[in-house]
């Protein structure tokens, strides 16, 4: 298996991939602030605005660019893993359960897998 080049400079790689989302992320909100402002007040309301407009307000943090660059890099399972992870997790929560343990983290573990992307 071939390694992938590594970059010059990572940090500014990186630094330009958050950008790129955070710039992504704004105007995705602003789309939706501009086909929804000329609706009448009974099907957008004042108070559906301001959620908008914070909605767009947090799209431009760092914080937000780092998760959303975090979790696209990030390996996804396949369905069969997906299945395979999720039944093993099953059996060890039964044999918890037969010797009378908690299962609360594995129940965790398990729904964390589910709605995993």
């Amino acid at each position: 298996m071939q390694q992938p080049d590594r970059a010059v400079n990572p940090v500014k790689e990186l630094g330009t991939s958050i950008i790129s989302v955070i710039k992504t992320n704004r105007k995705h909100s602003r789309s939706i602030l501009k086909e929804r402002e000329d609706m009448d007040i009974h099907r957008y309301s004042v108070k559906q605005a301001l959620q908008d407009i914070q909605v767009y307000h947090q799209s431009c943090s760092i914080q937000l660019g780092v998760s959303e660059v975090a979790r696209m890099t990030s390996q996804r399972m396949t369905l069969d893993e997906k299945k395979a992870a999720i039944e093993s997790l099953l059996q060890l929560r039964q044999t918890l359960m037969k010797q009378g343990l908690s299962t609360r983290s594995v129940q965790q573990k398990i729904d964390a897998v589910i709605l995993a992307d």
